[in-house]
């Protein structure tokens, strides 16, 4: 969870520049995973629970669940529409983080291009300091290194 708390601050300070290393980057796509799985899982709960009570007992006994399926549906695409840019964000990091630039992103819309991306993903970042900041192993903080452009405050 603490990185995927990293991941989140480095998103809020430095947007697309620095980088992320693997252990950032895998760590914040497993707690979106988890958050995402739970979500979906409770959603199919909610279904099965409407589905049931309607056959049993009517319509009128299935209503309570479904307005909890709508609060559950909404509370999973607002989650997902908060965490794109984030995850874009990290994404580019990463990619940074190996010596790429951010629009290498634009593999995943090529047949296949996805698996490129992965394996970029799962290298071993650059050892020292690269063009797009100093390497995030070897920040003293604990934490992610990122680095902002020159002349940005």
């Amino acid at each position: 969870m603490r990185w995927y708390v990293i991941a989140l601050r480095n998103h809020l300070d430095s947007n697309f520049y620095g980088r992320a290393s693997r252990t950032e980057f895998w760590m914040f796509y497993l707690v979106n995973a988890v958050i995402v799985g739970v979500l979906a899982v409770t959603i199919r709960v909610l279904i099965l629970l409407r589905h049931a009570a309607q056959s049993h007992q009517g319509a009128a006994a299935a209503q309570p669940a479904f307005s909890a399926l709508h609060v559950a549906v909404a509370v999973l695409v607002l989650y997902v529409v908060v965490m794109i840019f984030p995850s874009l964000t990290v994404a580019v990091r990463r990619l940074h983080d190996t010596g790429r630039p951010g629009p290498y992103l634009l593999f995943c819309y090529i047949p296949f291009g996805f698996i490129w991306l992965l394996t970029f993903f799962a290298e071993k970042g650059q050892a020292g300091d690269n063009q797009y900041g100093p390497d995030p192993r070897s920040a003293v903080s604990g934490g992610p290194a990122t680095r902002k452009p020159a002349g940005s405050s």
